[in-house]
């Protein structure tokens, strides 16, 4: 990978970031604001298309442009320093890293137990806070809810390519520093959901942590991916639907309007 080449991809990946966060924020203020169904879901395929541009597809052609697209199935030898750096290493099994298998099967586990958790509490009155400010996308009908499910795959797919590997490859490459490439794209992919208020950002930093273990825990992007886009699906679609679904069922049990 040459460091000049290396330099203007990640010159690039800031830039677009940067430039993303601020058109994000433009159009998230004026999209809270809009009541029309039709115009809701504009937005909705623009972020799923841009999303995918500026992330998925420029991960994918600056991966081959470097003849790293073996990277999305095998962790990449560059970043293969970082393991020895992190305390999970002292449980790993003498065999190797542990299973991507037995890994994404405990955290998609512990999101089912969420979720468990979630409807009891919805049952009872209650609810699972949601930290940041995402009440406008939430989906409000069934067009929203299927732009909504392609949202969430879009991102764990995109973002997983671009602030797992990416990042991570580029910023190792430059400065001889895996775990210094891993820190810096956690705290780029909290910065990344700036239009969600500082809660937002303090929640994701700390879920891009956790994807950032388990990718280097399992050399599994394909683990993260799936994680990531069953959080998204679970706080977008799934919640949503359940609460309203709930709603509903209290509201006929209660005999109706009034």
């Amino acid at each position: 990978m040459s460091p000049l080449w290396s330099t203007l991809a990640l010159a690039y990946a800031l830039l677009a970031s940067l430039v993303f966060v601020r058109k994000d924020r433009e159009e998230y203020g004026r999209f809270k604001l809009i009541e029309d169904p039709a115009e809701r879901l504009v937005y909705f395929r623009r972020w799923v298309g841009r999303s995918f541009v500026v992330f998925g597809l420029s991960a994918l052609v600056i991966l081959a442009s470097f003849g790293k697209l073996d990277a999305l199935v095998g962790f990449p030898v560059e970043l293969e320093g970082v393991r020895a750096s992190l305390p999970y290493q002292t449980i790993t099994p003498p065999s190797g890293a542990v299973s991507p298998a037995f890994l994404l099967g405990f955290f998609m586990s512990g999101l089912l137990g969420a979720m468990v958790v979630f409807v009891i509490l919805s049952v009872q009155g209650g609810g699972l806070p949601v930290l940041g400010d995402v009440e406008a996308v939430i989906p409000r009908n069934a067009a929203e809810r299927r732009w909504a499910l392609l949202l969430s795959v879009n991102a764990g797919v995109s973002e997983e390519l671009f602030f797992r590997l990416l990042l991570p490859l580029l910023i190792t490459v430059l400065s001889g520093n895996a775990l210094a490439g891993f820190v810096s794209s956690i705290l780029l992919f909290g910065f990344f959901h700036a239009y969600q208020g500082w809660a937002g950002v303090l929640a994701t930093t700390f879920v891009g942590l956790v994807l950032t273990v388990l990718y280097i825990a399992s050399s599994s992007l394909f683990a993260v991916i799936v994680l990531h886009a069953g959080m998204d699906i679970l706080n977008l679609v799934v919640r949503p639907w359940l609460t309203q679904q709930i709603a509903i069922k209290r509201h006929r049990r209660g005999g109706g309007t009034s």
